[in-house]
């Protein structure tokens, strides 16, 4: 209506491409107009700044992490915290392992923005927990430190991470697009590991989208360490004051 009386038109529009990919465009709306203030037809003009999109709510999802890591004082909170708040701008839904002092694989946290996709996933993980020998994933992650990106997963990469068909089946049903898995690395020793995903929304991983992850991962780690060193304070403080408790009896009760 806007253009059709002689104003130009403009706004953000998500635009899905045929193989599903959503786009983000800058669209404008043109009119010319001719002699007698009419209308004569209308430019549309698109112009794709998904990968501007994509930077600027990166550059906002890493604020907005630092900021709230910074108010956490363990470990379990403060991954909730990041999976909680890279879903839906950065992930469709997101996954937190951690290893155990015998180096043993626990899934904590599963967020997500579709509740059934969330429910699938964690039914996929209480049956199927990471393997470490695995080729792809979080067992490979976790083996070898090192972050993975696939861009596109296909059904091969699926079946390589399969270890039944009922689990080939689960893992299709989740309609995995791209995944990233990065390493939780604190002092050269791999606590656990972040794995990212989109579905629904159709968007692709890319290398840049990979050094966010990771930079997300650097800042979570940070917050556990000094999360530790917190606790640890904490109980010096308070074997200290049973010392000091302990003295004072002893020295009033000679």
């Amino acid at each position: 209506a806007t253009a059709a009386a002689g104003r130009p038109y403009r706004d953000e529009l998500p635009y899905r491409l045929k193989d599903g990919t959503v786009r983000c465009t800058d669209f404008a709306l043109s009119p010319i107009v001719d002699d007698a203030g009419r209308v004569s037809f209308l430019v549309p003009v698109w112009i794709d700044i998904t990968e501007r999109k994509h930077a600027e709510q990166a550059t906002q999802l890493l604020a907005t992490v630092s900021t709230s890591l910074g108010e956490l004082a363990d470990t379990r909170s403060t991954l909730q915290q990041v999976a909680t708040q890279v879903v839906p701008t950065f992930a469709d839904w997101c996954a937190v392992d951690l290893l155990d002092e015998q180096g043993s694989c626990e899934r904590l946290i599963v967020a997500g923005s579709d509740a059934s996709k969330a429910r699938l996933a964690c039914e996929l993980i209480e049956k199927y927990q990471p393997s470490p020998q695995s080729r792809h994933g979080v067992g490979r992650v976790l083996r070898e430190g090192q972050s993975e990106l696939i861009q596109e997963v296909a059904d091969d990469n699926l079946r390589g991470l399969s270890r039944s068909p009922e689990h080939l089946q689960l893992l299709r049903e989740l309609g995995i697009r791209s995944h990233l898995c990065v390493p939780l690395v604190s002092r050269e020793q791999t606590l656990g590991a972040f794995t990212f995903v989109t579905a629904e929304s159709g968007r692709r991983y890319s290398p840049k989208d990979l050094q966010v992850a990771e930079d997300l991962a650097r800042r979570a780690t940070v917050a556990i360490e000094n999360a530790d060193l917190y606790r640890a304070r904490k109980e010096a403080d308070r074997r200290k004051d049973e010392f000091l408790a302990t003295l004072a009896h002893e020295l009033r009760n000679p």
